[in-house]
């Protein structure tokens, strides 16, 4: 065996996007049928949630112990899992960037797992879990504890040489800045500067990253990657003088900096996996801006854009070799994997070039300047005095005009002011629609979470040790599995039924029907619910009387508010539900002797865009959902709802229906 080897075309490998496949589930064979062998040197994959489990068979045939290098620090977390010597696995290695540095095996900057021992021939099947947001390349090497320092001392000179070059561009342009103050070179200082930490943070040298938090580094890397970025698309903003030269690429580019600034902050807030998609985005288009921005103005003839254009020319080579490479199309060594620092440097060097022509450039061209302004101020000043009398003239003219206009436009104002107050009215309208949807659809996205974590948490735990529960323990997970899943039927329900109301799907079909009836369909309807808290439900409903409505609206108005009855009282209570007779109207009242509601919480009842947080008894969740939607059913069928209460002394809703056709 080579004492070092790339073994990407050895492994194979399992992509599990979900993330709940359990080591034991991985050596079953309907799971190692699903292992796929790689057929580039190197693994890779775009950005994307999941995680990759890599397989490899090794026999070790040299004289030293064998090791293998996982050549990135890309990985957040990673698992490996060798066999001892009689083929059982047992605790894996637990490593990654958030699990901090003194969870490597071997103290270098990449990650280092022992392999099989000097003497060891037996072929061993070792198995590593990868978890990453980010877009992903997984160079794996098998060698000698020598081989890897060898094949690490390459690359420490590579980023020692490339650092260096940076450092002796950063100092040149520092002096310069001093001497000019000017603020591009402050700009391009800072660019170097992050170029220091960046690129080399990217290829496993994150030097930065043990100043602080070996963590949170990582844990926000898109932050400085941001910072980076805008200061590439800052230089090309104020160098190309892209505001005057081409204004819709600049307002273009404007957006798009402030938008990687905006996501990098974020990040601060976020995990990595909920923006690299949208961040790479804007990157991309930032850079084929920048691209696009230099050979324009180079095909334009601005002399200034000729360096720069060469230098992000050097970097897109650069760059298609590291990509070319990571997918397979050029070999893996040293040299390809590192390319960008090859871009980078003579990105930088062309941008300095750039830099010190510009100067030359715009001293001639301020002197041609002040020569042609010389010459255009004598001819301004004769043809100042010629068009002195024509002004004054026109002046006269003009003036008269003026008035005239000015008395149109103020009719013209005043229609405009009628205008603009009814635009305002229906403005306001249609921000309170907008602000009631968007904090209705909020509060939808924050409970359907809650149970389905619920299902998520129990089912999870119930599915890793079901082997080890007897029934009263499987029965006792099951039941919040059960109660999330109703709650989350109910929620679901009257979203759906909310939403049909709001497009209009929901046919209004009115007609006369028996209250008795209804009250016992709504009745049977929560029965079970009221059942599991020991509740009585009482109906004062003793003869025969009909209302004139929508048979399926007035149940799901009688069913949310037994619901909400049975949430808010107190296992064994009592809940009334009677019907009186008013002129041509039926009042129909759900009373119950739970918690009650307090002022506060009465005046944001029937309004989507102010929950009550208030749980029930048996700390039930809820969402005022199912009361928006019976105050709409309500007003649909020419009725009113309301409600009385007072905290804890219980509550008492009302709703008006007519008892015949109007």
């Amino acid at each position: 065996m080579d004492d070092f080897l790339i073994i990407g075309k050895q492994l194979s490998y399992f992509e599990d996007i979900n993330k709940t496949t359990s080591f034991q589930e991985i050596l079953s064979p309907a799971i190692q049928q699903k292992f796929t062998p790689c057929s580039m040197d190197v693994y890779s994959h775009p950005a994307r949630q999941g995680s990759v489990w890599f397989k490899i068979n090794f026999s070790n045939h040299c004289d030293a112990d064998a090791w293998l290098e996982f050549g990135t620090i890309a990985a957040r977390y990673i698992d490996f899992y060798a066999p001892d010597s009689n083929g059982r696995y047992h605790a894996p290695i637990l490593t990654g960037s958030l699990r901090g540095i003194k969870s490597k095996p071997y103290p270098v900057n990449t990650f280092w797992m022992p392999l099989s021992k000097a003497g060891d021939h037996s072929v061993k099947t070792y198995y590593i879990r990868i978890e990453e947001q980010t877009p992903f390349e997984a160079p794996l090497f098998i060698g000698t504890l020598q081989s890897l320092h060898k094949h690490k001392s390459t690359n420490d000179y590579l980023v020692a040489g490339y650092m260096g070059a940076i450092i002796i561009m950063l100092l040149y342009n520092a002096f310069i800045w001093l001497s000019t103050r000017e603020k591009l070179y402050l700009i391009y200082i800072l660019y170097l500067f992050c170029s220091l930490v960046v690129p080399p943070a990217q290829n496993s040298y994150p030097f930065m990253a043990r100043i602080g938090n070996y963590e949170w580094w990582f844990e926000h890397f898109i932050f400085f990657v941001a910072v980076a970025n805008s200061l590439v698309g800052l230089f090309a903003i104020f160098y190309l003088n892209l505001k005057t030269e081409l204004p819709k690429i600049y307002r273009i580019m404007v957006v798009l900096i402030m938008s990687l600034l905006v996501m990098g902050t974020l990040n601060f807030f976020f995990p990595i996996g909920n923006l690299v998609n949208a961040f790479q985005v804007c990157i991309i288009l930032l850079f084929s801006l920048c691209l696009f921005s230099g050979y324009y103005l180079l095909i334009r003839r601005r002399k200034q854009a000729f360096y720069y254009s060469l230098g992000w020319t050097f970097m897109i080579i650069f760059a298609c070799i590291f990509i070319f490479t990571i997918n397979g199309l050029l070999p893996y060594n040293s040299f390809t994997r590192n390319a960008v620092f090859f871009g980078i440097v003579l990105e930088t060097w062309m941008f300095s070039l750039a830099l010190g022509n510009r100067i030359n450039v715009l001293k001639r061209e301020k002197e041609s300047t002040q020569q042609d302004m010389l010459y255009q101020a004598i001819e301004n000043e004769k043809s100042i005095r010629d068009q002195k009398e024509e002004l004054e003239k026109e002046v006269i003219k003009r003036t008269a005009e003026i008035l005239n206009a000015s008395k149109e436009l103020r009719a013209v104002n005043k229609q405009l002011a009628n205008s603009n107050e009814k635009l305002s009215e229906q403005t306001a309208n249609l921000e309170l629609v907008n602000a009631t949807k968007d904090k209705f659809f909020s509060i939808i996205a924050h409970d359907l979470r809650n149970p389905f974590n619920t299902i998520f948490g129990f089912a999870d735990l119930l599915a890793k040790n079901l082997d080890q529960y007897d029934k009263e323990k499987i029965k006792e997970l099951l039941e919040p599995i059960r109660t999330s899943s109703k709650n989350t039927f109910t929620l679901l329900e009257n979203l759906l039924t909310w939403s049909r109301m709001q497009t209009g799907e929901i046919e209004f079909e009115p007609g006369y029907h028996d209250i008795m009836i209804l009250f016992q369909e709504a009745i049977e309807s929560v029965e079970s619910q009221a059942r599991q808290k020991d509740i009585v439900i009482n109906q004062g409903m003793t003869y025969y009387a009909e209302v004139f409505g929508d048979k399926n609206m007035i149940t799901t108005i009688l069913r949310n508010l037994l619901s909400n009855a049975i949430k808010f009282t107190h296992p064994g209570g009592v809940i009334l539900l009677t019907a009186s007779f008013k002129d041509d109207f039926c009042e129909i009242s759900v009373k119950d002797n739970g918690v009650g509601i307090t002022v506060q919480g009465l005046e944001k009842l029937f309004q989507v865009h102010n929950k009550i947080n208030t749980k029930g008894t048996a700390n039930e969740r809820g969402t005022g959902l199912g009361l928006v939607l019976c105050k709409e059913f309500v007003q649909k069928q020419g009725g009113k709802i309301w409600a009385n209460a007072k905290e804890g002394f219980g509550s008492e809703f009302s709703f008006t229906l007519p008892c015949k056709q109007s």
